[in-house]
């Protein structure tokens, strides 16, 4: 992706990452500024429900103006990818930011032997090293369908988590008890093949 463009907006870093698509910094070769892209993964363009999520964050974006939300400069599509262009803000990142302080509560709750858990909501891959640094117990949940793998995330992080969850609700909300029952026999067996503690 780097080193590519989309309409006027040329690629020039990976910044960040999360369960609907990759973020970088592009520039806008027609104002002459850095902006920021956040562009859905080709896979996901092909699920009209991703894809209809994806364009109303745009619109919501678009219908919001206020100092601590990145303005939203435009929607763009080019050979198939689709890219929000944002507003690029620097400072500081959320290791920087938020991670020392989840690293103070957990130790709080640690001095009074309780274990913490970390309910987590969309794709949560990216911050794995950094839950596991500040020390939580468990994870719950990893929700498959914001694109994470709970058995390679179990591959990593077996000997340092406790995993809550990971059934895909797609499957759970499609009613078909044939098709749980292997996905939930599977996700078990696989959990206990890695030595993963799973509830």
């Amino acid at each position: 992706m780097i080193g590519t463009s989309i309409a006027h907006y040329r690629v020039t870093e990976k910044i960040g990452e999360g369960g609907m698509g990759e973020v970088y910094r592009a520039r806008d070769t027609k104002l002459n500024r850095d902006v920021a892209l956040k562009i859905l993964p080709q896979v996901f363009a092909q699920d009209s429900q991703r894809m209809a999520r994806f364009e109303r964050e745009a619109q919501v974006l678009a219908s919001l103006n206020h100092s601590h939300i990145a303005q939203i400069h435009g929607l763009e599509e080019t050979e198939g990818t689709k890219a929000l262009v944002l507003e690029l803000v620097e400072g500081e990142t959320l290791a920087e930011q938020i991670f020392p302080y989840y690293a103070e509560l957990v130790e709080f709750y640690h001095s009074y032997d309780l274990p913490v858990v970390l309910h987590t909501c969309g794709y949560t891959e990216p911050a794995l090293d950094l839950i596991v640094d500040a020390g939580f117990d468990a994870l719950h949940p990893m929700e498959v369908k914001a694109g994470n793998r709970p058995l390679e995330i179990a591959d990593r992080y077996a000997d340092k988590l406790v995993f809550i969850g990971g059934l895909d609700a797609r499957i759970l909300e499609g009613g078909d008890r044939d098709r749980i029952r292997r996905e939930v026999t599977d996700l078990i067996e696989g959990m206990k093949a890695r030595g993963a503690r799973f509830v």
